[in-house]
C-alpha cells in the first residue's frame, strides 16, 4: 500500500509552486474526506453552471432569439452541453494544473497532488478532468469507489496518479 509523504499547510504554498515533501513515513498527509470532496465538487459545479448560464443568457440576448422551435431547441441543447463540457474541462485542467486546487477545493481546504507528492502537471490534470466524465458515467460509481479505497482514491485519481489531501 503506497502512502504519500506529508505536505505543508495551505499558507506555506503558493499556487503553481512545487511541494517538497518530507521523506519520513511518520508525517503522513490526511486524505480528504468524502464530505470535503463532495462539497468541493458541488461548489465547483455551482460555479460552472453559473458561468454557463451567464454566457448563454448573453449569447441568446445578442442573437435576438425570441422563441425556439423543436429543431432549434435541440441545437440549443447541444450548444449548452458543449459549452458546459468545454468550460468544465478547461476549469478543472487549468486550476488543478496550476496549484492543485479549484475554487471549491480551495474553500474546502483540500488539494490534489501527484502520488510522488509533486504538483500535478497540466497533462495529469487533463487526464484527471477526462476521468471525471468516466467517473460520473455510471451513477457516479467512479467517485464512490473512494469509500472502499484505503487511499481514498476515486477512479480519476487512480487514472491520473493523484491523491486529494487536506491542507488545513
Amino acid at each position: 500500500m503506497e502512502t504519500p509523504p506529508a505536505i505543508p499547510g495551505p499558507h506555506d504554498v503558493s499556487p503553481g509552486e512545487n511541494i517538497t515533501l518530507a521523506p519520513d513515513s511518520s508525517a503522513n498527509p490526511k486524505y480528504a474526506s468524502f464530505f470535503r470532496r463532495f462539497m468541493a465538487y458541488f461548489l465547483d459545479s455551482v460555479f460552472l453552471f453559473t458561468f454557463t448560464f451567464v454566457v448563454l443568457v448573453i449569447a441568446f440576448r445578442q442573437s435576438h432569439i425570441s422563441s425556439l422551435s423543436i429543431n432549434n431547441l435541440e441545437s440549443a441543447l447541444w450548444l449548452i452541453y458543449s459549452l458546459h463540457f468545454s468550460a468544465a474541462l478547461g476549469y478543472f485542467t487549468l486550476l488543478i494544473g496550476n496549484g492543485g486546487m479549484t475554487l471549491g477545493k480551495r474553500i474546502m481546504g483540500i488539494k490534489v497532488i501527484s502520488v510522488d507528492g509533486a504538483q500535478v502537471s497540466f497533462g495529469k490534470a487533463f487526464i484527471r478532468a477526462i476521468g471525471y466524465i468516466v467517473s460520473a458515467l455510471f451513477l457516479y460509481v467512479g467517485f464512490l469507489i473512494m469509500l472502499l479505497d484505503s487511499n481514498s482514491q476515486t477512479f480519476h485519481d487512480k487514472l491520473s496518479g493523484t491523491y486529494v489531501v487536506e491542507i488545513d
